[in-house]
């Protein structure tokens, strides 16, 4: 009678739960895809392709408050994080976002979407659904997706030379980049680095313990969790103090007032998918505490193939040609700021245009806090 009583109640709790649940509304801008978000935002919105040399097609998005009227100076080229997607730009929901600002700034801004994410799923010759298709990280983002693209958006536009705007794995992308292909840093005026994670970092307890579940595992396929179900951000908007307090942890958010209210909105388009390499990769990089970062290691006889020798090999800082700006918040946990400073110490001075590891703010803050100090320093760096 007592394991009736509970199983009934159980099912009654639950029952009223999801009663519960279906009764709250989602704004529908949490799910809207970019191009509809910005434009009931008042932008308009082009869509391009970009293939790479290696066969990925990559969506890119131009943004301007005029339909095809764009300023003549040198555009903005912005590449998100690892898990995330081209509308964390534009998402903040306390003040305006970065990509708004800096269009409503006179600026031509083009927003990429790095192989795998939810909007770059195509390739020459493979499925999205193929292991193979999987078979990259980081390194290829710098290698093969930020070059396409630089060339794409000069071709495009006209001018010789572009900025850039990275965020965390997007920061890495560029100084690997212009580390390895050296004639792109020709190619860039300023390149603002956002919580660049290069050489020294600490994973989330979420990245660790999902890197780690596919430790021993093939390294070709998807990796990550999925909060995009209705259910799940229901959870996060009926409850959003425990999930604040779940995201301080697992996300190493800081915690500000406003987060609780938007958290739905921020889950959505902050947390998809990588690849496992890459996830691998970036916990070599945790586990190395290398200043200088290197490709991924796969063993020595693989890196002897790979690269001729039995180590990967290092990229080369001193090779990088354009000016440098870096911008990091001193509550970040990804990459702190003896991180930074160790980053600092290893880069060209000369190339050090403009340094601050002090903004008040985390490593997602620079997207969605309400504290958007380095987007105002960034507008008077690219004036």
């Amino acid at each position: 009678m007592g394991l009736l009583k509970f199983v009934l109640g159980g099912a009654g709790a639950y029952a009223g739960m999801r009663l519960y649940l279906n009764k709250i509304k989602l704004p529908s801008e949490i799910t809207s895809p970019f191009e509809e978000y910005c434009q009931g935002k008042g932008y308009f919105v082009q869509n391009h392709w970009v293939e790479t040399k290696d066969g990925y097609f990559l969506r890119l998005f131009r943004l301007s408050k005029a339909e095809n009227q764009y300023p003549n100076k040198s555009p903005v080229l912005i590449v998100h994080g690892m898990t995330a997607n081209s509308k964390c730009f534009v998402m903040n929901q306390s003040v305006k976002p970065p990509a708004f600002e800096l269009v409503d700034n006179g600026h031509d801004v083009w927003l990429l979407n790095c192989r795998g994410n939810i909007y770059s799923r195509l390739h020459k010759t493979l499925r999205y659904e193929d292991p193979e298709f999987w078979n990259w990280c980081a390194t290829h983002i710098g290698d093969f997706d930020v070059p396409a693209t630089i060339d794409y958006v000069l071709h495009k536009t006209g001018q010789k030379k572009l900025n850039y705007l990275g965020h965390s794995q997007g920061s890495y992308a560029a100084i690997h980049c212009f580390s390895i292909n050296p004639e792109y840093g020709d190619k860039v005026n300023l390149a603002a680095l956002w919580s660049a994670p290069c050489g020294f970092l600490s994973l989330s307890p979420l990245h660790r313990a999902i890197g780690k579940s596919f430790e021993s595992s093939n390294n070709h396929g998807p990796i990550g969790i999925s909060l995009k179900s209705t259910t799940n951000l229901k959870l996060a908007a009926a409850f959003p103090s425990v999930t604040l307090a779940v995201g301080e942890y697992l996300l190493k958010m800081k915690h500000e007032d406003d987060y609780s209210k938007y958290l739905p909105n921020y889950l959505y388009n902050l947390v998809g998918k990588t690849s496992r390499l890459n996830m691998k990769f970036w916990m070599q990089m945790e586990h190395r505490k290398s200043p200088i970062p290197t490709y991924f290691d796969y063993g020595e006889q693989e890196n002897l193939r790979l690269y001729g020798s039995k180590v990967p090999k290092s990229l080369d800082f001193d090779k990088i040609k354009c000016n440098l700006a870096i911008f990091h918040g001193k509550y970040d946990q990804i990459a702190s700021v003896k991180d930074l400073d160790h980053l600092r110490m290893q880069l060209p001075k000369s190339k050090i245009a403009f340094f601050k590891n002090d903004y008040d703010i985390d490593h997602m803050g620079f997207l969605v806090s309400k504290n958007q100090s380095h987007v105002s320093d960034l507008l008077g760096l690219l004036k």
